[in-house]
């Protein structure tokens, strides 16, 4: 599934499809504090399919210089490589892997777009952990020793986010090349 964007300045016009790993990296940008220029540009969720808005050219460029920084930073998320037991040479890698017994209790580890969280997967009445293992958000690759399956890697996913970031490029190249003070944006 993916959207449309379309800008219009004056007789020019920047129509472009937004898939889904766009779509994730937005949401990715909104997490990381900088909801109100993504929604400056692509709008919130008051915000119609199809509705056009009339927006300043200068906003848009200030807040894609806001939204460049980060989506460079951005990767396309973690993995978790782990053996499938200790002393298996054979690896499972995927978004997630449930299983891991550490210290005689058994941790789920979850990946999402941009961190990584581990949780004990079951009740541990009496048992404190650390934060690292409590469901905190991490943004960092790990190495986790476990007692089933060896050492545990959280990696990054390879590859940058590119398409996100030759988006807002491409936006920012249009915006550039029109002198139109306002823009009409459409999202559908």
């Amino acid at each position: 599934m993916s959207f449309t964007l379309q800008i219009r300045a004056g007789e020019r016009a920047y129509l472009t499809a937004l898939p889904c790993p766009v779509a994730s990296g937005l949401a990715g940008l909104e997490r990381t504090g900088h909801s109100r220029d993504v929604y400056q540009i692509f709008g919130d969720s008051r915000t119609r399919p199809g509705e056009e808005r009339m927006l300043s050219r200068k906003a848009i460029l200030d807040a894609l210089e806001r939204l460049l920084p980060p989506a460079k930073l951005m990767g396309n998320g973690f993995r978790v490589r782990a053996r499938l037991s200790f002393g298996d040479h054979r690896e499972i890698v995927g978004p997630g892997r449930a299983g891991i017994l550490i210290d005689g209790i058994y941790f789920g580890i979850e990946c999402s777009d941009n961190h990584w969280e581990m949780s004990p997967s079951q009740p541990t009445p009496g048992k404190s952990f650390p934060p690292e293992m409590r469901g905190v958000h991490r943004y960092e690759p790990a190495e986790i020793q476990s007692e089933n399956m060896g050492i545990v890697k959280i990696e990054r996913k390879r590859g940058k986010r590119k398409e996100l970031l030759n988006l807002l490029n491409e936006i920012k190249e249009f915006l550039q090349g029109v002198s139109d003070e306002f823009v009409a944006v459409t999202v559908g």
